[in-house]
């Protein structure tokens, strides 16, 4: 699957989040299923439920409030940000995460393993 599902199943857990949902059904792609489980591993949201064709989402909250309040979208399919590892430590957002030949890695892979590629998408929590 394309770059553009990821944007729009990640655009879809933001909606759902806003309208009280508890979980999101999106059809199966890995590299959604990766970047899903890095947000579960951060704690954005509660847990994955992976099927024969779908990945069931269950979506976190705080009191009522949702985790994830903002997506911010860097690149996108007319417009790709690149970025180097020296300008991605400017960013000082909660977590952002970027395509690189090692895969879609989040903040914390980033810095581990000091390599720049295309910045996807920021979270703001």
């Amino acid at each position: 699957m394309s770059k553009i599902y990821i944007l729009n199943s990640l655009n879809n857990i933001v909606n759902s989040q806003k309208r009280k949902k508890k979980k999101v059904i999106f059809y199966y792609s890995k590299s959604l299923l990766h970047i899903l489980k890095k947000l579960m591993l951060d704690r954005y949201i509660n847990r994955l439920v992976v099927k024969k064709n779908n990945i069931t989402v269950y979506l976190k909250y705080v009191f009522n409030i949702p985790i994830i309040k903002n997506i911010k979208f860097l690149s996108k399919p007319g417009r790709k940000i690149y970025m180097k590892y020296k300008n991605i430590k400017n960013i000082m957002s909660k977590n952002f995460f970027v395509s690189t030949n090692k895969g879609i890695l989040n903040k914390k892979d980033i810095y581990e393993k000091k390599i720049g590629g295309e910045v996807l998408f920021i979270l703001n929590v």
